[in-house]
């Protein structure tokens, strides 16, 4: 809504009762004032869409437009019976941070109850705990809560969990999560690859780039993540060879197994192109050996009838 404020002539507060916004003008009283107010976009179910990487279990929870602590959507305990429960989680490597949340709950007061949990371990988020209850849970008819919790780094699993006992219901019959709020998501492949092998310059593109050389062995950085070679040792790891028959053409190199986020495809370029044109070549793979982090493959081409010569290439690029 828009809403004209032309009060004259003094300072003064004003309620902008469909925000519950507050704005004090302190100078030019008579002139007239316009202000606008919206609502900030939704981050969790955002238009409504169940949150990427989340898992529902047990009965399950799903998006929900029928109540929310922002926006408009949050995520509902789905139909639970006595003595079932329903469950969403959340796992992931972290960096140490905080991890906020929205919750209520709309159930049989003092027997249904929404619980959290972190790695298997119960917290408290009932505001009533310590001063007047024992209970860590929720449960009745409950305004939107906010809590907040520190996080070590490392491997963590966030749990929210609805539980009723062996009978009867009330209210909603549900609990609510809205307004999550993760601690930093730690690096994973090629950007964790870039810290361990780069520190404090892994955010410099010159050195820590993609397409960086730092070590000038001609292997770009993305190149020798995915042969698990050494970016800072031009002596260490990352050989291609080739072998020869008559009519196939192999290329034989080094597979970081770590390297889920790369994709790997070898290409041709067929006779008489001049190096103009690369397809993804109909290849034979073998895998040659296998050590801790490190498999050799060998891709074998086929050329075509009548084919002089060809040429093969690995190339690699980010999923």
């Amino acid at each position: 809504p828009l809403f004209t404020d032309t009060t004259t002539p003094n300072a003064h507060w004003w309620d902008g009762t469909a925000s519950g916004i507050y704005i004090k003008v302190l100078s030019n009283p008579a002139a007239n004032m316009q202000v606008q107010f919206g609502l900030a976009a939704e981050q969790f179910c955002a238009q409504g869409n169940f949150p990427s990487g989340w898992v529902s279990s047990d009965n399950g929870w799903a998006v929900t437009n029928t109540d929310a602590s922002e926006g408009t959507h949050s995520l509902k305990s789905n139909t639970t019976n006595d003595s079932e429960q329903a469950t969403i989680s959340y796992t992931s490597s972290f960096l140490a941070g905080n991890l906020t949340f929205s919750y209520k709950s709309s159930s049989e007061a003092n027997y249904d109850f929404l619980r959290f949990y972190i790695d298997g371990v119960e917290q408290n988020i009932n505001p009533d705990n310590p001063a007047t209850s024992t209970e860590t849970g929720i449960s009745g008819q409950s305004a939107w809560l906010t809590i907040t919790f520190p996080v070590t780094e490392g491997n963590h699993t966030f749990s929210w969990i609805y539980i009723k006992d062996y009978s009867e219901s009330a209210f909603d019959d549900a609990a609510y999560l809205d307004g999550v709020t993760l601690p930093p998501l730690a690096p994973t492949g090629i950007e964790a690859w870039k810290i361990a092998q780069f520190g404090n310059d892994a955010n410099d593109p010159a050195i820590a780039g993609d397409d960086a050389d730092p070590d000038h062995d001609g292997k770009t950085n993305l190149l020798e993540y995915a042969l698990n070679s050494d970016p800072n040792d031009p002596s260490q790891g990352g050989v291609i060879t080739t072998e020869a028959t008559p009519t196939t053409l192999s290329i034989i190199y080094p597979r970081n197994l770590s390297a889920t986020d790369i994709n790997y495809t070898v290409e041709v370029s067929p006779y008489g192109s001049h190096l103009t044109i690369w397809n993804p070549a109909a290849i034979t793979e073998t895998i040659i050996s296998v050590s801790a982090d490190t498999e050799m493959v060998k891709a074998t081409y086929t050329m075509p009838p009548n084919t002089p010569r060809c040429f093969l290439r690995l190339k690699v690029s980010r999923q």
